[in-house]
């Protein structure tokens, strides 16, 4: 101050290197602050902590970020007093004018090369608000710490930005204090200007305001007089709209709830004997009789001897907060016991949550496939392809669906799944997760492939119906219309049939025709189809002939087959067969019944 050069602050590198004109100008601006390296802070640590307590994590820093250290101002939660500049998560939330939030640190690429994710420490959720002095520096950060990954809310961020700009109005007033005593000193403690006190008095609207914004009440109390000083919100937290002319403990007793007073006092006297915090959760009863819950949090302060001489704190309404809860809770355990399998995934469709229903129906608890996908443990080699893709196109263009699919058991046992999926989104209209509602429908199936059977296939002889074979024979035609081939349709017809229907029974002559659909069944290729269309009749569809030697071969096969004899219940029986062969397209381009396919006869 009074001229002297005092020795030199530097940094020192093997490499040439530029330090930027920004960063030095960083590094200026907190230096002017005067805040590293100080003693703990009451006032600091009790943002820290309220923070951590209303959005319900473990560790809450309020950090500086030095030139090759991040210094810890105030932490909760966490013992270590300074790390490293690199590789601190802050030195990089320092970068942006916005808060920085990772949301799971394990797969945000920001992020997943970090030793702070990948170590030890396993860090998986942080948020950071940087800290911005008034001539546009970033000095630091009020940031948040999990070991588990989590969502921060739209109205959970906002107080941590008013957080933020709480404590740089705090930092901003002792800087313009400091700066108000150096010229009072300079000046031979002339009184500080009017221009000095008017930015005072701006910071502390500065932050009222932020206090107000977050709906935070804060409250002083003179231990020695029992004397309170409050704001509106304070008394606003107790049900009065205008402020209370008189405020002190008992009268703070006094409208707590019976039932917790006893409790909130026994904090109150534990905290002033120990010299701790002051944080407890009650009720309070308003004086139109209504009931809130209130979240009181405050510290102490001593004199020269070590005498409690005052309190300082805030007050915050939790009653909406808690009846949201209550109602979360209620929901949760509904659909936790409903007897319908409900599952609920991220947006990329890894499982968040299931419930009990759904670990019954599969055989997996919620806890063994946490963060898989379901295609990764429930989906087999028969499960079909374009089912799969249907659900995987919707997950990507973020909409739902609603499939049939077939799906494994942890047993390996197959089972058929309905899947209703929903997609959810957060407060800004991102889509964040997917809720899908399940069933077991294998016994709906497997009635629908009964009946489908039914419909189709010849009960005596398994082979396709009349109905199926008309179905395969339309097909047949457009398929080979399409790709300009040919195919041969059989007609066969058993000679002599009713005969042994009359000699020997019908349970001989059901034989009969079971045996005969076996033996045509087994002189044609897979690809081609044999039917019982009625009676003593069956069809043959030869697909895509290569010349006209294979129908002959065919025939001929089957003039063989079915001419031999016949073994049933002992009894031997013998029959020939008669065959009409239609060729498609020189005998016919259309399939009818009712016009004689049967252009030769054999």
């Amino acid at each position: 101050s009074d001229g002297f050069n005092l020795g030199t602050l530097c940094v020192i590198d093997r490499e040439p290197r530029t330090l930027t004109s920004t960063e030095a100008g960083r590094i200026a601006a907190l230096k002017r602050y005067g805040i590293l390296d100080t003693p703990p802070d009451a006032s600091f640590d009790r943002i820290t902590a309220f923070v951590a307590r209303v959005l319900s994590v473990p560790i809450a820093i309020l950090t500086l970020v030095d030139a090759d250290r991040i210094w810890f101002k105030s932490r909760y939660g966490l013992e270590t007093r300074e790390v490293p500049r690199d590789p601190g998560l802050c030195a990089s939330a320092i970068l942006y004018d916005k808060p920085w939030v990772i949301e799971n640190a394990s797969e945000d690429p920001r992020a997943l090369a970090n030793p702070l994710v990948s170590g030890s420490l396993g860090l998986r959720f942080y948020a950071a608000v940087p800290l911005r002095s008034s001539d546009g520096f970033n000095l630091g950060t009020l940031c948040i710490i999990d070991k588990e990954p989590r969502t921060l809310t739209s109205a959970g961020l906002a107080i941590l930005e008013d957080m933020a700009a709480l404590v740089m109005h705090e930092m901003e007033l002792r800087m313009e204090a400091r700066t108000a005593v150096a010229t009072e000193l300079a000046l031979r403690r002339q009184v500080v200007t009017i221009e000095t006190a008017s930015r005072v008095a701006e910071s502390e609207a500065r932050r009222r305001f932020a206090l107000d914004s977050a709906q935070i009440g804060d409250w002083e109390m003179d231990l020695r007089t029992n004397v309170a000083v409050r704001s509106l919100r304070h008394d606003q937290c107790f049900g009065y709209s205008t402020p209370v002319p008189a405020w002190g403990y008992d009268t703070f007793l006094a409208h707590v709830h019976p039932n917790d007073r006893a409790e909130v006092d026994r904090k109150f006297q534990h905290a002033r004997a120990t010299g701790g915090p002051y944080d407890v959760e009650f009720r309070v009863i308003w004086p139109d009789g209504s009931v809130h819950w209130l979240l009181s949090k405050g510290c102490f302060f001593h004199d020269s001897t070590g005498t409690p001489v005052r309190i300082a704190g805030i007050q915050i309404d939790l009653t909406q907060h808690k009846a949201a809860q209550i109602e979360r809770d209620r929901l949760a355990l509904v659909v936790a016991k409903i007897t319908t399998p409900v599952m609920i995934t991220d947006a990329c469709g890894r499982i968040i949550w299931a419930n009990d229903a759904f670990s019954k129906m599969t055989g997996y608890a919620c806890s063994d496939v946490a963060g898989r996908t379901p295609g990764s443990f429930l989906q087999g080699a028969d499960t079909d392809r374009a089912t799969i893709k249907t659900m995987h196109d919707a997950l990507a263009a973020r909409i739902g669906f609603e499939v049939d699919v077939l799906n494994y058991r942890k047993d390996g046992a197959p089972f058929w799944q309905h899947i209703k999926a929903d997609p959810v989104a957060d407060a800004s209209g991102t889509i964040a997760s997917y809720i899908s509602v399940q069933s077991d429908v294998t016994s709906r199936k497997n009635l629908e492939a009964l009946l489908w059977n039914r419909a189709n296939y010849d009960l005596l002889t398994g082979l396709p119906n009349r109905r199926l074979f008309w179905d395969r024979l339309d097909q047949e035609i457009r398929h080979a219309r399409r790709m300009e081939k040919s195919f041969a349709l059989l007609f066969i017809d058993l000679d002599r049939f009713k005969e042994i229907n009359d000699l020997y029974g019908h349970e001989v002559g059901d034989l009969v025709l079971q045996e005969a659909a076996t033996r045509i069944r087994n002189c044609v290729r897979d690809t081609d189809t044999a039917a019982r269309i009625g009676g003593d009749e069956f069809t043959v569809i030869l697909s895509e002939l290569g010349d006209g030697s294979q129908v002959d071969n065919v025939v001929r096969k089957l003039l063989d087959v079915l001419s031999a004899q016949f073994t049933c219940h002992k009894t031997l029986v013998r029959l020939s067969a008669s065959i009409g062969i239609a060729v498609y397209p020189d005998d016919a381009r259309v399939a009818d019944l009712s016009t004689g396919f049967g252009v030769e006869r054999r």
